[in-house]
């Protein structure tokens, strides 16, 4: 397993991915861009409390939830998504 405690922003823009996993260990993260994915749900985040810009703009996302303990979430962008709940989000 990798580990990079200093790492604050990550780029993972067309990627083809389909699920969030493996960045719990990014506890300095604060921005995160994983825009035009194939992820369909919004999960594996929680860890993620430093975050304050969360990029999630045209993938397949369908449900705004699991996002309740990013507390320092300042900006948000999911457009071009299919998102018809809220569930999870203060």
């Amino acid at each position: 397993m990798w580990v990079l405690p200093n790492l604050t922003k990550l780029s993972l823009n067309f990627n083809k991915i389909d699920k969030i996993e493996n960045l719990h260990m990014l506890v300095n993260l604060i921005e995160l861009d994983l825009s035009f994915n194939y992820i369909e749900k919004i999960e594996n985040i929680e860890k993620l409390t430093k975050i304050e810009v969360l990029t999630f703009f045209s993938n397949n996302i369908t449900k705004l939830e699991n996002m309740d303990t990013l507390l320092n979430l300042m900006i948000f962008s999911a457009g071009n998504n299919k998102i018809d709940t809220c569930e999870g989000v203060s």
